[in-house]
């Protein structure tokens, strides 16, 4: 089982969803609608390709958390509430204050449902190395 992940595109940097791969040092996220044509011997080839694979920047792909808050999906990197980022350390997911390394000394708490409770997703850390 691979687990769904989420990435900024390398060419448009927009938003994907869906499952990350490294192939020959390019980061990929793999959509859910990805299909691989069967190979056309009168094509000479691969029928019209590959589709739904799509280069994404590998410093802003993050994991899926399995939380959500008001609807939406939290991955690694989002911040919450303005002031904690979500990480992955030992192990676990954790709420980490971004001005705080290394990760095993910046962490709030393990991340759980109920470290959520009344938070809301306010950024994410792509967004700012980004300046949005």
């Amino acid at each position: 089982m691979n687990a769904k992940s989420r990435g900024w595109t390398v060419d448009t940097n927009r938003e994907v969803k869906g499952y990350y791969c490294m192939v020959q040092g390019k980061h990929y996220i793999i959509l859910d609608d990805a299909e691989i044509k069967p190979i056309d011997p009168d094509m000479g080839g691969w029928g019209d390709g590959i589709s739904g694979f799509v280069e994404v920047c590998g410093e802003s792909v993050g994991q899926f958390t399995g939380e959500c808050s008001e609807g939406q999906e939290i991955y690694a990197g989002d911040i919450i509430d303005k002031e904690w980022v979500v990480r992955f350390y030992d192990g676990h997911f954790v709420l980490c204050n971004p001005t705080d390394k290394p990760p095993e000394r910046c962490a709030k708490e393990e991340f759980s449902h109920l470290a959520l409770k009344d938070s809301k997703i306010t950024g994410n850390i792509h967004n700012l190395l980004e300046g949005k």
